[in-house]
């Protein structure tokens, strides 16, 4: 979630070049409704995606202590 309503912000000071207070708090509501709403219409993809990397990462132990330890 945090990831989308970054995004949303950065493209839209990337279009207009800069961004108020009162229109920073605008976005962030939208961009936390669009962000919620997107996680909870992919939620079924997403846990099926997250179990897929969770697999993955069991059978290779050396790249989830490293996952693990840095992020």
């Amino acid at each position: 979630m945090g990831l989308m309503s970054a995004s949303v912000a950065f493209i839209f000071i990337l279009i207009f070049g800069s961004i108020s207070v009162r229109l920073e708090i605008g976005l962030g509501i939208f961009s936390f409704v669009l962000s919620l709403a997107v996680s909870r219409l992919f939620d079924v993809q997403i846990v099926k995606v997250t179990k897929l990397i969770l697999m993955l990462l069991d059978n290779h132990k050396n790249i989830r202590d490293f996952v693990l330890k840095h992020f």
